[in-house]
């Protein structure tokens, strides 16, 4: 439910920053997105051997592949950013970042939803 309100929090920014005009800074977001996603590709690395371990590793796991989807689109708005000294770029990335951030929300639920129903049944047996 977290990623889900993260997700239409990150609609909203996108809203405001459309009407607001906002001037995003491309170098610092290529940095910052750099080096998160410095820190989610040790967090996959940590996560691999545990893939199978339950829901809220899974959980993790997609988390963490968004998050670096995320970050991968931080960096390529950042280049547009600089290249068309424009902030659409950025607004238009955030949208698909918004798409990417609902889409790992509703995977989160639906993998928890599964492995309720697969506790349930085991022990109903």
């Amino acid at each position: 439910m977290l990623l889900l309100i993260l997700g239409l929090m990150l609609l909203g920014e996108v809203v405001r920053r459309f009407f607001t005009e906002t001037e995003p800074i491309g170098w610092a977001m290529i940095i910052t997105a750099t080096v998160n996603a410095a820190s989610n590709l040790l967090a996959m690395h940590l996560l691999k051997s545990y893939r199978e371990k339950g829901a809220h590793m899974k959980a993790s796991i997609i988390f963490t592949t968004n998050d670096m989807l995320v970050n991968l689109g931080i960096v390529l708005s950042g280049i547009a950013v600089m290249l068309f000294n424009s902030a659409l770029p950025d607004l238009i990335i955030s949208l698909i970042t918004v798409g990417i951030v609902l889409q790992g929300g509703w995977k989160i639920l639906k993998e928890a939803r599964d492995a309720r129903r697969g506790a349930k049944s085991n022990s109903q047996r």
